[in-house]
């Protein structure tokens, strides 16, 4: 069993957080699922819980081995808090409690504390799940097994309807993203889009900035996304032959330092790949492989050359972007 010390020291700062909870997942993957330190780090950002959900969330029975998708949820670390949002990989909605009644029902992601969940780990893949909001804990109603039977939150009483185990699932795969060109455009304003600059060129230099600005039809606007492996995709300037990176300038590069900025660069390796997560209403999360973070407006500023970067997850619309078909 390795310790936390081990664990940290093996990973990278932006993938290990000093909360228990964090801990107690890491070492729930190597020692039940015999994962080496790194593949540790890198899972338990974002797992897969089996639940089920509907209008309200309800009980049901397994089926089809565990590939319905109303039964899957991923889980994603809250750095800020040590919580997790719980989101439904069919409908991208995330567990929400009703602030009056405390039933539990699926929401857009607003970033309320009754969206976000405290796991804590009772061995053997074994959990309770508490509410950040109200302090109380994920609890089938009445302890009654059967279909449709609701779900919600109660005040601890440790019974068995409030004890969930995780079953780890694998994380979408496939292609989701029809490979062409787009505009992505910024949830915050749909007149603003992803764009790159630098002095003296749109788009035709290694290092140029990605940034935010106006639509304006220009092909340094346009991105050609392209499908890589496992769900990762590249997202290649269109008017030049360089893709969108994290945390490449030519300083870092030869102090091998790495920060959150976007650059363009032309052979990029898990720091350009990114994965496309549906943020409910034709929009996505777009999160790197590199960091785990995502694409983000900085500061959530609405206007021309403001930076885009990679953050931890936030849910805020500045992380959320539309994937508009364009011709060349």
């Amino acid at each position: 069993k390795f310790t936390y010390t081990q664990l940290f020291e093996a990973g990278a700062d932006n993938h290990i957080d000093a909360t228990m909870e964090y801990k107690d997942l890491a070492q729930f993957f190597m020692k039940e699922h015999g994962c080496d330190v790194l593949k540790a780090a890198d899972i338990t950002g974002e797992i897969f819980i089996l639940l089920q959900n509907g209008g309200n969330l309800e009980i049901c029975k397994s089926k089809s081995n565990f590939k319905n998708n109303n039964q899957e949820f991923r889980l994603t670390y809250l750095a800020e808090d040590g919580c997790y949002s719980i989101q439904n990989c069919e409908s991208d909605l995330f567990l929400d409690v009703n602030m009056d009644t405390g039933n539990v029902t699926q929401w857009e992601w607003n970033g309320g504390d009754n969206q976000r969940w405290y796991v804590v780990w009772l061995g053997s893949s074994k959990v309770y799940l508490r509410n950040k909001y109200n302090g109380q804990y994920l609890d089938n109603s009445g302890g009654t097994l059967k279909d449709g039977n609701n779900v919600i939150t109660y005040p601890f009483h440790g019974e068995s309807n409030q004890v969930w185990q995780f079953k780890k699932a694998a994380e979408p795969g496939y292609k989701n993203i029809v490979q062409t060109y787009y505009y992505l455009v910024s949830a915050q304003n749909s007149d603003f889009v992803m764009d790159v600059y630098a002095p003296g060129g749109y788009g035709l230099h290694q290092f140029d900035n990605v940034q935010l600005y106006q639509n304006n039809g220009g092909l340094n606007q346009k991105f050609w996304i392209g499908y890589s492996a496992d769900g990762y995709y590249t997202i290649r300037a269109q008017s030049s032959p360089f893709y969108v990176t994290v945390c490449l300038t030519e300083e870092n590069i030869r102090n091998h330092i790495s920060d959150n900025t976007l650059k363009l660069y032309q052979n990029p390796s898990e720091d350009g790949l990114f994965k496309f997560i549906p943020a409910g209403n034709g929009y996505y999360y777009i999160r790197s492989k590199y960091n785990g973070c995502y694409i983000d407006n900085s500061g959530g500023n609405v206007k021309n050359e403001n930076d885009l970067i990679t953050y931890q997850f936030t849910g805020g619309v500045n992380q959320k972007w539309k994937l508009v078909r364009t011709s060349l």
